[in-house]
């Protein structure tokens, strides 16, 4: 099923009341995202931000869309999951990303950069530490940790998000390519 919402600049189309895409009649400035563009008054197009309308109707933004994980169907913002990795104190850097699955389409992949003396956190304990001390769910769990020892950051901050997807998904093949 999927259902709307209209908002003052636009609409917000979601399936199920989960992650939808907001669709724009003008040009939108939002939380100082740059290059948030929205469409024509002509007609709607989709623009880069997801987002939800969370039970009190408010509009929460989650990720960009190509950031978006595709779980075995399942939407997943990596946002979550990077905010919440980013509370343990041996954690300085984390960003997740979608890594290739046959079978479920993508899996849940993050990198890790540690705080100075921090050493590797066995996959365990981080899944613990996301699921008991920050009550994420089971289905938010990366699947497989990169440690690294710089984030790549564009210039203005932000993580450099393709070229880890680029990473893992070389990984992969050449783990494949080994077995």
């Amino acid at each position: 099923m999927i259902s709307g919402y209209a908002l003052s600049y636009g609409l917000l189309l979601v399936t199920g009341g989960r992650l939808g895409d907001l669709y724009g009649r003008r040009r939108l400035f939002l939380l100082g995202v740059a290059g948030f563009v929205a469409a024509s008054a002509a007609c709607g197009l989709a623009t880069s931000p997801a987002g939800v309308v969370d039970s009190d109707v408010y509009l929460r933004f989650l990720a960009r869309k190509k950031d978006i994980i595709i779980r075995g169907g399942e939407n997943i913002s990596p946002a979550a999951i990077e905010n919440a990795l980013q509370e343990h104190p041996a954690v300085l850097h984390a960003a997740c990303v979608g890594m290739p699955d046959e079978h479920l389409g993508e899996r849940i992949c993050a990198y890790i950069v540690l705080q100075a003396g921090s050493g590797p956190l066995p996959l365990e304990e981080i899944s613990r530490f996301l699921v008991v001390e920050r009550g994420l769910s089971k289905s938010n769990l990366p699947e497989r940790v990169e440690y690294i020892s710089e984030m790549p950051f564009y210039p203005a901050g932000k993580i450099l998000k393709r070229g880890l997807r680029d990473r893992i998904a070389q990984r992969l093949l050449l783990e494949s390519e080994t077995l």
